[in-house]
C-alpha cells in the first residue's frame, strides 16, 4: 500500500516538516528512528518547504537534509509566489541537500523560465548561491532539440541575477556562428523595451502604435505611448506602475489625443475633439487585516475609452471613483467608503462617505444562541447622467442604518440541520433635498423572522470503475433545503423614503436573507419559502499534469424557486425557476448550462451555456450560447434580449504554424457580430501573429482590421489552452 511518513526536524513548525509518499501501490517507505534516515523504493516524492523531489529511489537524511536519489529524478524549487524564479531540474541521479540547496549532478536538464540548459553535470556553489555546469549548452527554446543555443566548457548561473559562460560558442542548428571567450548576461527583466503594433483598422485607418518600456527602479516602471492614427491623428500618453512588499501596488495610466474624427464609430455628434483619461489604483496593505484602496477615473467622455482602448472599456463601460478603508478582525469588519462622481455623464449614487460595522455571526458566550449584526451611516446623493434629457433632479439625504439577528442552529438525528432566526432593522432618513418626494426627518421599523432546513442524504459506489469516463469510485449526494423568511409591513412605505440601494433587475435569483440582502431602501413585506435541491455525483481523478487523484465534481446541479404565501400585486404566487448545472465527464471536457423558466407559462426567460473542450495542447475549442428575452426588465420591454453563439477554436498546425478563430454570431437579427482570424508562426525564438478581425456596428459601419505583431517568445507565446477559459459575451442591444 501507498505508505506516509512525516519525519519532523527538530524545528517543529509547519515548515519545517518533511513530506515523504510513496508513488504507487507497491512503494515502501522505512524510517529509522534512531538515525531520522528515510529509505523509499518503488517511486516516491519528498517536499520540503518550496522544494519538491520524486525519484524511482531515495535516501533522505531528515536531520541534515541530505538525499540521494536515483531513477528518473526531477527537482522542482522555488516559487512564483515569492518572487523567484521557480527552477527544476531532471535526471538519472542527485545529491541534493534541501536545506543548503547544494546539488551535484550526472547528465542533467533544467530549466528557469525563459532559460533551459542541459549537460553533463552540475553542482552548486552555496557560498556564492550559484549552479555550475559543465559540458553544457543554454537556450530559451523550450524543445528537445533547440536551433539557437549556447554551447560551453563552464556555465555559471546565479539565478534572478546573470549567467556567464566561458569558451562559449553560439549555434544555429549544428552550424557555430559566433564564438565568445567570455560571455555575460544579467538575468533581471530588461530596464528598456519597445514593442511596436502596426495595422490598419477601418475607423483608425493605417495605424502605428509604439509602446517604450522601461524600469527606473527594481519598485517603478513605466511605459510611454507615441501612437497615430491616419484618421484619428496622433495621440500619446504615459503610465508608471509601482509595486512595494512595504508601500503598497500603484498604477497610472494617462492618454491624451485630438481626435480629427470623434464622430466616425457611431455618428454621436455630441462627442468632443479633445479626448483623453486618466486612470489611478493604489492598494496599500498597512497590516495583514487593514488596507486602503483608492481608484480615479476620469475620461473626456463616456466612449474615450471604447473608440481608443477597446480592451479598457469591454473590463469596464462605466467604472467608478472610490477611496476605502477596510480594517478586518476575527468577528468583526469595519468600513469606510467615499465614492464622488468624478464623470458627470455616469449615473451615480455618490457616497460621502459611507462608513459601516459588521459583526460577523458569532456565538453569545456558551449560550447556543449566535448573533450578528450590521450597522452604517451616511450621506448619500443620487445623481442622473447629464446625457439624459429628460432627467429629473438629484436628490441626497443621511442615511444611518442598524440591523441585528439571533440565530439558533440546530442538528437533530445527525442530520437534520434546522436554525430559526429573528431580526430587526432600525433606519433614519434626514429630509430628503432635491427632486425626490420632500420628506421630512423620517424613522422607519423593519421586523423579519424565518427558519432554514436542510439535511444531505448520500451514496457511495466504491469499486465503480470506468476509463471512458474516467471514473474511479461514484458518489452522489443530494441535498434538499427550505428557507422561510416573513416580513410584515415596515412601518414607512417605499415612497415615504428616498431610493439610494434599491433593488436591481437581475437574472439570478436575489439573497432572501439579511444581511445578505443589500438592498435597504427596497425592502418591503415578505411571506417566501425558498426551495432548493441540490444534486452533486463525485468521483476519483487524475489531471494530466498530477501524480495524486483528487475529488471532483461529475454533476453539479442546483435549482431554486420561491413560493410565495402572500404575493404583493406586483408578484406572482411562484417566482421563476432557476437551474445551473455544471457537467464535467473528462478532466479536459466540461459543460455548464445555467437557466430561468417562467413558472406561469413555462417560457423560457433566459439560458446561458458554455462547452469547453481542451483534450491535448495542439487544439482546444469553446462554444457557448446565451439567451434572453426581451421583457425580462418590465421598465425596458424592448432593450435588452439576446439569442447570441459564439465559439472559439484553436488547433497547432505542425510546429511552426497554430490558427485560431474566434466567431459571434446574433440570431435575433442574423448577424455576425465579431469575426476574429489569427495565423501564428512560430519562428524558434519568436512568435510571428497575422490577425484579422471583422465588427458589425448596428449604429455604424463595418469595422474591420488587419495587424501583423513580433514578440520573443521568451517573453510571451500564444496561449493554446485559452479556450478552457469561460467565454465572454459582449452584450448588445438596441
Amino acid at each position: 500500500m501507498a505508505a506516509i511518513a512525516q519525519a519532523g526536524a527538530e524545528d517543529s513548525s509547519e515548515d519545517q516538516t518533511w513530506h515523504l509518499e510513496s508513488l504507487s501501490q507497491e512503494g515502501l517507505i522505512d524510517y529509522d528512528y534512531n538515525t531520522g534516515i528515510s529509505r523509499a523504493s518503488g517511486g516516491v516524492i519528498v517536499t520540503y518547504q518550496d522544494t519538491i523531489l520524486t525519484a524511482d529511489e531515495a535516501t533522505l537524511n531528515n536531520n541534515t537534509g541530505e538525499v540521494t536519489a536515483s531513477g528518473n529524478v526531477v527537482v522542482k524549487q522555488g516559487s512564483s509566489q515569492d518572487g523567484s524564479t521557480p527552477m527544476t531540474w531532471a535526471g538519472e541521479s542527485v545529491q541534493y541537500n534541501f536545506k543548503t540547496r547544494e546539488m551535484t549532478t550526472g547528465l542533467f536538464k533544467a530549466g528557469a523560465s525563459p532559460y533551459f540548459a542541459a549537460g553533463a553535470g552540475l553542482s552548486f556553489d552555496m557560498e556564492n548561491s550559484a549552479y555550475q555546469m559543465e559540458d553544457a549548452f543554454l537556450t530559451t527554446n523550450d524543445r528537445e532539440d533547440p536551433y539557437f543555443k549556447i554551447r560551453a566548457k563552464i556555465i555559471k548561473i546565479v539565478p534572478d541575477k546573470y549567467v556567464e559562460a566561458r569558451k562559449a560558442t553560439v549555434y544555429a542548428g549544428d552550424t557555430p556562428v559566433l564564438y565568445f571567450p567570455y560571455y555575460h548576461r544579467r538575468l533581471e527583466k530588461h530596464r528598456f523595451f519597445y514593442v511596436p503594433e502596426p495595422g490598419y483598422r477601418s475607423v483608425y485607418g493605417v495605424y502605428l502604435l509604439n509602446g517604450f518600456h522601461y524600469d527606473f527602479t527594481k519598485n517603478l516602471s513605466g511605459t510611454s505611448h507615441i501612437d497615430y492614427r491616419w484618421d484619428r491623428g496622433l495621440a500619446g500618453g504615459q503610465d508608471f506602475e509601482f509595486r512595494h512588499p512595504v508601500y503598497g501596488i500603484g498604477h497610472l495610466e494617462t492618454y491624451y489625443t485630438w481626435d480629427h474624427k470623434p464622430h466616425k464609430y457611431n455618428n454621436e455628434q455630441w462627442i468632443p475633439h479633445e479626448r483623453q483619461w486618466v486612470y489611478f489604483d493604489y492598494r496599500l496593505q498597512l497590516r495583514p487585516q487593514m488596507e486602503v484602496k483608492t481608484a480615479i477615473r476620469e475620461q473626456s467622455d463616456k466612449f474615450a475609452t471604447r473608440d481608443m482602448r477597446e480592451d479598457l472599456y469591454n473590463k469596464n463601460q462605466q467604472p467608478n471613483s472610490f477611496v476605502e478603508y477596510n480594517y478586518d478582525w476575527h468577528n468583526f469588519n469595519f468600513n469606510v467608503l467615499a465614492q464622488p462622481r468624478v464623470n458627470d455623464f455616469f449615473q451615480t449614487v455618490e457616497r460621502l462617505p459611507d462608513i459601516k460595522f459588521d459583526a460577523y455571526r458569532q456565538q453569545l458566550g456558551v449560550s447556543p444562541l449566535y448573533y450578528e449584526s450590521q450597522s452604517q451611516a451616511g450621506y448619500f446623493n443620487y445623481r442622473y447622467s447629464n446625457m439624459d434629457k429628460f432627467r429629473p433632479d438629484d436628490y441626497s439625504a443621511f442615511r444611518a442604518d442598524t440591523y441585528h439577528q439571533i440565530t439558533l442552529p440546530v442538528t437533530s438525528f445527525g442530520w437534520l440541520n434546522f436554525t430559526p432566526r429573528i431580526g430587526g432593522r432600525g433606519s433614519f432618513y434626514s429630509e430628503s433635498e432635491g427632486s425626490y418626494k420632500k420628506t421630512a426627518n423620517v424613522g422607519r421599523a423593519i421586523f423579519n423572522t424565518g427558519a432554514e432546513t436542510s439535511f444531505k442524504l448520500t451514496r457511495t459506489w466504491k469499486n465503480t470503475e470506468n476509463k471512458f469516463w474516467d471514473l474511479s469510485g461514484l458518489r452522489h449526494i443530494i441535498e434538499p433545503s427550505f428557507n422561510y423568511i416573513f416580513v410584515p409591513d415596515p412601518s414607512r412605505n417605499l415612497d415615504e423614503i428616498p431610493q439610494f440601494d434599491e433593488i436591481l433587475e437581475t437574472y439570478r435569483m436575489v439573497p432572501l436573507d439579511y444581511p445578505d440582502y443589500t438592498a435597504i431602501d427596497s425592502i418591503d413585506s415578505e411571506n417566501v419559502m425558498r426551495l432548493g435541491l441540490r444534486n452533486r455525483i463525485q468521483t476519483e481523478r487524475k489531471r494530466r499534469d498530477e501524480n495524486q487523484s483528487r475529488l471532483v465534481n461529475l454533476i453539479n446541479w442546483a435549482m431554486y424557486t420561491d413560493w410565495r404565501l402572500d404575493p404583493r400585486e406586483d408578484q406572482t404566487r411562484f417566482s421563476d425557476f432557476y437551474s445551473s448545472l455544471g457537467f464535467a465527464p473528462r478532466d479536459w471536457l466540461s459543460l455548464t448550462t445555467e437557466n430561468r423558466v417562467s413558472t406561469e407559462n413555462g417560457d423560457m426567460r433566459e439560458s446561458s451555456n458554455y462547452l469547453t473542450l481542451y483534450p491535448s495542447p495542439d487544439w482546444s475549442f469553446a462554444f457557448g450560447y446565451r439567451f434572453m428575452e426581451k421583457r425580462v426588465i418590465p421598465d425596458w420591454p424592448e432593450l435588452y434580449s439576446n439569442n447570441l453563439f459564439m465559439g472559439r477554436f484553436t488547433v497547432r498546425l505542425n510546429e511552426n504554424y497554430a490558427f485560431r478563430t474566434r466567431l459571434q454570431f446574433e440570431a435575433r437579427d442574423g448577424t455576425l457580430e465579431e469575426q476574429e482570424y489569427t495565423l501564428y508562426r512560430d519562428m524558434t525564438s519568436w512568435v510571428g501573429a497575422l490577425r484579422f478581425k471583422v465588427s458589425e456596428n448596428r449604429n455604424g459601419p463595418t469595422d474591420f482590421s488587419v495587424s501583423l505583431g513580433f514578440q520573443l517568445k521568451a517573453m510571451a507565446s500564444p496561449n493554446l489552452g485559452g479556450d478552457v477559459d469561460k467565454l465572454n459575451f459582449y452584450q448588445t442591444m438596441y
